[in-house]
C-alpha cells in the first residue's frame, strides 16, 4: 500500500532516491535504537510500548544485526557497500561491477540553487541495477519479482519503525503531559 501510494505520483528518479534513504534511515534507525535501548533514561520509553509496538521494535532492532536473514542482510550489504558507502580496497567490488555495467549507459545529473535541488540519476539508477543483481532469479522477470517483494519487506519494516517512533513519542509525552504548555 505504501508502495502503490508512492508510485502513483513519483517520478522513476524519486522512487529510487526514496528507496536508497529508505535503507540508509532504516539502518541508523535500527543501530540507533539497539545503542540506546538499554540507557537508563530511556528503556522506560520502551518498556511502556503496547505489544504491537514491541513486536515492531524488534523487527526494526533485527535490522541491526541481520544474522543470515536473507532481506537483513541485503539491507545491509546495500547500505554498506552501495548507498552510502563506496567499496574500500578490501572489500568486494560490488559497486565497480554495477559501474562497469553502466559505463555505456547515458545517466543524467541535475544541478540546482541548493543541495536538495542537486539530482544525480545516474547514481540512483546504478544502485538500483546493483540491487537488482542481489536477487538472481535466473531471468529479468524473476530478478524483479524477487526486487520487488524485497522492497514490500522495506516498506513493511519502515512501517514498522514509524509505529515505533510514533509510540514513543505518545508515551515521551503522556508522562509529561503536565509539564508542557501548548498555550
Amino acid at each position: 500500500d505504501l508502495l502503490d501510494g508512492l508510485y502513483a505520483e513519483s517520478t522513476t528518479g524519486e522512487r529510487q532516491y526514496l528507496f536508497r534513504m529508505a535503507i540508509a534511515h532504516l539502518w541508523e534507525l535500527s543501530l540507533t535504537l539497539w545503542k540506546w535501548r538499554d540507557h537508563e533514561k530511556i528503556s522506560p520509553l520502551f518498556g511502556a510500548l503496547s505489544q504491537k509496538a514491541n513486536a515492531d521494535l524488534e523487527a526494526v532492532l533485527r535490522v541491526a544485526s541481520p544474522g543470515d536473514d536473507p532481506v537483513l542482510k541485503t539491507i545491509a550489504h546495500l547500505r554498506n557497500k552501495a548507498s552510502w558507502h563506496y567499496a574500500g580496497p578490501s572489500d568486494e567490488r560490488w559497486i565497480e561491477k554495477a559501474l562497469r555495467a553502466a559505463a555505456d549507459h547515458v545517466g543524467d545529473f541535475q544541478f540546482g540553487a541548493t543541495m536538495s535541488t542537486i539530482r544525480a540519476g545516474f547514481a540512483d539508477e546504478i544502485l538500483l541495477q546493483f540491487s537488482i543483481q542481489l536477487f538472481p532469479g535466473g531471468d529479468e522477470e524473476a530478478e524483479l519479482a524477487a526486487f520487488r517483494l524485497f522492497l514490500q519487506q522495506v516498506a513493511e519494516l519502515m512501517t514498522s519503525a514509524m509505529r515505533v517512533a510514533h509510540d514513543i513519542l505518545a508515551v515521551f509525552f503522556e508522562a509529561r503531559k503536565d509539564a508542557i504548555d501548548f498555550g
